[in-house]
């Protein structure tokens, strides 16, 4: 969702201060606008994977040892 809205409001934004800076008319600037718009969102949702997969490996090792010590105190894996 976040990436189709960013892909629309980017070069919508360019549009909007294109009436008030003439240099964002052209359509290269225009062109710059769509492609921030593909590109931004992909590169922010890989960053926020990459952390929480970060995350979750950071804490891994801890649960299993956990678990393993739950199991072998007599407790069931439910």
């Amino acid at each position: 969702m976040i990436w189709g809205a960013s892909v629309v409001t980017t070069p919508a934004v360019f549009l909007f201060l294109s009436l008030f800076l003439p240099a964002l008319g052209n359509p290269i600037a225009l062109l710059f606008g769509v492609l921030l718009g593909l590109w931004l969102p992909r590169f922010w949702l890989g960053r926020r994977k990459s952390s929480r997969l970060s995350a979750f490996n950071k804490q891994l090792p801890d649960t299993i040892t956990l678990i393993a010590n739950a199991l072998r105190a007599g407790s069931s894996f439910l």
